[in-house]
């Protein structure tokens, strides 16, 4: 069995306090992309639940996995994981 750790819902992380980062180039559904995948960095599945999180693919999981998958070729997106992990490192 897998166990998975409790994240916010998408109504709860967009209610999170404003020191949430903000990526420059990215649009609001490709940070809140960002900001799931690193927290759910190293889990099964990591991407596309990060996807169905930040409202991509409307449920649909095999929709999501490919959309994580077109979002982690972005050079911005990829910018923004490194930095977002380097402040999750820093704090």
């Amino acid at each position: 069995m897998l166990l998975r750790r409790s994240l916010p819902t998408r109504t709860e992380a967009a209610a999170l306090p404003s020191d949430r980062p903000s990526f420059t180039g990215l649009d609001e559904r490709e940070a809140l992309f960002v900001v799931e995948y690193v927290a759910r960095a190293g889990m099964t599945g990591a991407g596309a639940d990060a996807a169905l999180a930040a409202g991509y693919s409307n449920g649909n999981r095999n929709g999501a996995h490919s959309m994580a998958s077109r979002l982690l070729r972005r050079p911005h997106v990829l910018r923004a994981i490194k930095d977002e992990t380097a402040g999750r490192l820093a704090r």
